[in-house]
C-alpha cells in the first residue's frame, strides 16, 4: 500500500474518530439547539422602534445584564434614516413574555438570513397581529393618532402604505408627527398651523409624563410629500 492510500485511510479514521467524540457529539447538539431557537423567535420577532442605546428601558435577565457591552450581547439594532437617535430593534413576544434579538441570537444563521428579511419578516409578524384591528382615532379634525397596533404604533412611522392612509385622512400631503412613546403614533396636517402647535404641546405632554413607560422622543418630524422624512422640530 502506497503512503498516499495509508495517510488516506488514517486521516478517514481520524475524521470517524473525531465525529464520534463526545465533545463533538456535544457541539453538533449545541448547533442544532441554537438553529432550533433560532426558527422559534424568528416566528415571533416584531419590530419596535427604540432610544440608540443598549439600555434604554430594555427588561433583560440579571444574566444578560451582566453581559451588556460584551460582544454576542448587544441588541441587533438597524439605522432609523429621520433620527441617528432611533433605531429598529427586534423583539420576539412569547405572549406571556418576550426578550430582544440579541447579536449572539442571529449567530447561528448569519449567513443565512439577511438584516432585510429579519426586519422584513417582524413586520410581517407585526401586521398579522394588526391587519383586522389597526385604525386611525382623530382628536380633532386635524389631529390624528393610531391606535389598536398591539403598543407597536410607533413602529409603523417606517410603512409606506400607513402614511398613504394618513394622507388621505388628513386630506395633506404633508404630515408633521410625533413618537413620543413605542404605543404612540400621533400627526397633523403639516399646513395647518394651529393644529401642529397643539400636535407639538401633546407630543411633549405624552413624553414628560412620569407614568408613560417605553418612552422615544419629544422631537417633531415631518413626513414631505416627495416621501422623505426629517426633524422638524426639537
Amino acid at each position: 500500500m502506497s503512503f498516499l492510500k495509508r495517510f488516506i485511510k488514517t486521516k478517514e479514521k481520524d475524521e470517524e474518530r473525531y465525529k464520534n467524540a463526545p465533545a463533538f457529539r456535544q457541539m453538533m447538539k449545541d448547533l442544532e439547539m441554537e438553529e432550533t431557537e433560532f426558527i422559534a423567535r424568528f416566528e415571533k420577532i416584531l419590530a419596535e422602534i427604540n432610544v440608540f442605546n443598549p439600555l434604554s428601558g430594555d427588561i433583560m435577565s440579571s444574566e444578560n445584564k451582566d453581559k451588556t457591552g460584551s460582544k454576542g450581547y448587544e441588541p441587533l439594532s438597524y439605522p432609523v434614516n429621520f433620527d441617528q437617535d432611533l433605531c429598529i430593534r427586534l423583539r420576539a413576544d412569547y405572549g406571556t413574555h418576550s426578550e430582544l434579538l440579541l447579536e449572539r441570537h442571529i449567530e447561528v444563521a448569519k449567513e443565512k438570513v439577511s438584516a432585510d428579511q429579519l426586519v422584513g419578516k417582524s413586520y410581517s409578524n407585526l401586521f398579522k397581529q394588526i391587519e383586522n384591528n389597526i385604525s386611525i382615532s382623530m382628536i380633532t379634525d386635524d389631529i390624528g393618532m393610531l391606535s389598536n397596533c398591539n403598543s407597536h404604533e410607533s413602529s409603523l412611522v417606517l410603512i409606506n402604505e400607513i402614511w398613504k392612509l394618513i394622507r388621505d385622512r388628513l386630506r395633506s400631503d404633508e404630515v408633521v408627527f410625533g413618537i413620543p412613546a413605542q404605543d404612540i403614533f400621533i400627526f397633523a396636517a403639516a399646513d395647518r398651523s394651529e393644529a401642529v402647535e397643539n400636535l407639538e404641546m401633546k407630543v411633549k405632554d405624552y413624553y414628560n409624563d412620569p407614568d408613560r413607560i417605553n418612552k422615544l422622543t419629544s422631537r417633531l418630524y415631518i413626513m414631505r410629500k416627495e416621501g422623505n422624512t426629517e426633524v422638524f422640530r426639537v
